[in-house]
């Protein structure tokens, strides 16, 4: 990658001897001013996630761009990439959570929900997404939290929110 690719929103895991490291990639174009334009007529934002790997001596190893292939499709949806992804070790298996945006084809808005994905190779399994606990049509940056192998979110920060990951992939 190089710095003209329009790369932000790093995330970082250690894993085995190696480090995993993604960023976000997209049609925005960031301008000196602070400006961000959508280079899409539809005025779509497209996301790719891109990962490398690097030893310990911080020499890569290989690098790719996230399959979002086994993402299931959503009537009337367009979907978009996935924003603001964490990476983190759960179980000795990379998982990614993140913001899953999709286009409502009819109303031209963007809905932006909380997903969980393992890392497999370059492909994503056990894909889930999680409606918003307060119905809202936006929801991103959770924070990825394990505790004695359970899986919790930091929701968000005042008043303190941290949902659990059940079982049955339920979030309480």
């Amino acid at each position: 990658w190089d710095a003209g690719d329009g790369l932000f929103n790093p995330s970082i895991v250690e894993f085995g001897a190696n480090f995993l490291v993604s960023a976000r990639q997209s049609n925005l174009v960031n301008k000196n001013d602070g400006d961000c334009r959508i280079e899409d007529p539809e005025g779509m934002v497209i996301s790719k996630c891109l990962i490398a790997e690097y030893s310990r001596d911080f020499q890569k190893i290989r690098e790719f761009s996230v399959n979002f292939g086994s993402i299931p499709k959503i009537e009337n949806q367009q979907f978009c990439g996935i924003e603001d992804i964490r990476l983190f070790d759960w179980d000795r298996k990379i998982w990614i959570s993140g913001s899953a945006v999709f286009r409502d084809l009819r109303s031209r808005k963007n809905i932006v929900k909380q997903c969980l994905a393992r890392l497999d190779g370059e492909n994503l399994a056990d894909f889930q997404i999680f409606d918003s606990p307060l119905n809202s049509d936006m929801e991103k940056n959770w924070i990825p939290l394990i505790r004695n192998s359970e899986l919790f979110f930091v929701y968000r920060f005042q008043p303190l929110g941290i949902l659990a990951l059940r079982a049955a992939r339920q979030l309480v």
